[in-house]
């Protein structure tokens, strides 16, 4: 009936454009849409919006957003609303397909209106519980004839291999590796691309998807009109698949030569796959950041308002699409004041995409400057190696990480190893030392460039409010505070390129909460 007169409104008269109608926010009101079975006498998908909660009965979307330069026109309570491509192909999936009986959709492009930040904060804010409640939610990879072949196989590898039964008689890893090897023979190595497009899908780089999926009730993958249960599948996409990157010749266990496509990747479909209670342990923020890197979204905010209803040290951090990504930065190294390793800034600061570290305009009478954090490190400790076969071989070597130190000064520079900090930087040494001007400079040894230290001095180890360095009341402690520019620099944060290419790592004692300095 709804139908047929949004049919009729669009042949007398050219429809207006749709405007949200407020929520009650008191109320923690949603909205809700269907998507109907006909289309509109001018060809135009139509569906209905309505506001509920979410305790309602409902089916939430995770796909991306994609670009917007390519918008589709649609029917939304019979006026106008411009969506974006790949939303526009799942809509036309689901007029099909899930619009008879009538299924209801929470979707954020939709059920948000994106022109109000009011009511994106709240609706974000409460991003959680919709996504917890939702009876299941799609996860829409778009029109793809590859991924649907790639899908298509491990439907038909997950009929012929049970890898849950119990009869010692069925197919083990090996079998099952090797159907995979005979198929991708078969068909001249398309088996293997397919699924490498599967692995390196936008999808997995969106940062929403990590609460997502891990709130789900029920995960099902869509693709083109195929709807699938991952488990179907997870005979060839997770356990042990060793073969998804044999374009390579990487064998798919080696953890250690997994690109950042494959690493986030298992992440998730691991996530898909486990069980549920096993999603919900116990994760800080930052272990959010270690355990899926590359996270992408259109506004920088998110990948930190994502993460908010699932990390467990995130409850001073509100939703404000107001603030500046620079001081949504200062928000998150806050949570981290004195419980911060230098390579969880360095996760900090690719989360927000920064190299150079924003400044602080409040201070500094509105000048601003980079955050300066404190370093308390301890001098280099050499061991004297002989050789008994040659004594020109004799040497000083750090006691730390064994590389030798040919020119150890102390009475000109200050040594300072950094594998004694962090196990995840790259090694080598600094050098501390007063310049002629009465300043201390910082350099790394091999480079020729020094930089300011703000301020050096001895350090007091033993001060009840001091970090955890691990090393109790050792004497000749120092502290060194630099700037977060020049903390980049010295420990050579990784170029983009890179950091996009390679997935970062936190260290064990980061991965544990200990610390190795300060945000001032």
């Amino acid at each position: 009936m709804v139908a047929a007169s949004l049919q009729k409104s669009s042949r007398t008269s050219r429809p207006t454009s749709f405007n949200h109608e407020p929520l009650d926010y008191r109320r923690g009101a949603i909205r809700l849409l269907r998507i109907l079975p006909l289309l509109s006498a001018d060809g135009l998908i139509q569906c209905e919006i309505w506001h509920d909660s979410v305790e309602a009965s409902y089916t939430c979307l995770s796909y991306v957003w994609g670009s917007e330069k390519i918008q589709r026109q649609i029917l939304v309570n019979g006026k106008l609303f411009l969506v974006r491509e790949n939303l526009y192909d799942f809509m036309r999936v689901a007029q099909s397909k899930y619009a008879n009986p009538a299924r209801a959709f929470w979707i954020d492009a939709l059920c948000i209106d994106q022109d109000s930040v009011h009511e994106k904060n709240h609706q974000v804010a409460q991003m959680g519980p919709i996504y917890a409640n939702a009876v299941e939610v799609f996860s829409w990879l778009g029109l793809s004839q590859t991924i649907g072949r790639a899908f298509t196989f491990g439907l038909q590898l997950g009929v012929d291999v049970d890898m849950y039964s119990f009869d010692i008689r069925a197919p083990t890893w090996e079998d099952l590796h090797q159907k995979w090897i005979e198929r991708n023979n078969q068909t001249h190595g398309q088996l293997a691309k397919d699924w490498l497009t599967v692995v390196r899908d936008r999808y997995w780089t969106r940062a929403w998807i990590t609460q997502e999926i891990l709130l789900a009730r029920q995960v099902k993958l869509l693709v083109n009109d195929l709807e699938i249960d991952p488990i179907q599948i997870s005979s060839c996409a997770s356990g042990r698949p060793r073969y998804i990157n044999d374009l390579k010749r990487n064998l798919w266990s080696d953890h250690e030569k997994w690109d950042t496509d494959t690493h986030v990747f298992s992440c998730y479909f691991g996530w898909i796959c486990g069980r549920r209670e096993l999603r919900f342990q116990e994760k800080k923020l930052i272990n959010f950041f270690d355990s899926v890197p590359g996270r992408q979204s259109y506004y920088v905010h998110d990948r930190v308002y994502s993460l908010l209803s699932l990390a467990s040290d995130t409850s001073s951090i509100k939703v404000d699409y107001r603030i500046s990504p620079s001081d949504l930065l200062r928000q998150v190294m806050n949570l981290y004041k004195k419980n911060m390793c230098i390579c969880a800034w360095f996760f900090m600061a690719n989360m927000m995409d920064c190299y150079h570290v924003p400044n602080d305009k409040s201070r500094d009478g509105g000048a601003g400057r980079s955050p300066i954090f404190r370093l308390p490190m301890k001098p280099v400790q050499t061991d004297f190696i002989m050789s008994a076969a040659n004594s020109k071989n004799w040497h000083n070597a750090c006691s730390e990480c064994g590389m030798k130190m040919p020119h150890f000064e102390k009475q000109v520079h200050t040594t300072f190893c950094i594998q004694s900090l962090c196990e995840n930087i790259r090694p080598g040494h600094l050098y501390v030392y007063k310049n002629k001007h009465g300043n201390y400079e910082i350099s790394r040894k091999g480079d020729t460039t020094s930089y300011e230290v703000v301020h050096f001095q001895p350090g007091n180890p033993g001060s009840r409010d001091d970090i955890d360095l691990g090393w109790g009341s050792m004497p000749g402690l120092y502290d060194a505070y630099l700037t977060g520019d020049v903390l980049m620099k010295l420990f050579l944060y990784p170029e983009r390129s890179v950091r996009q290419t390679l997935p970062m790592e936190i260290c064990r004692r980061a991965q544990g909460h200990s610390a190795n300095m300060e945000f001032c």
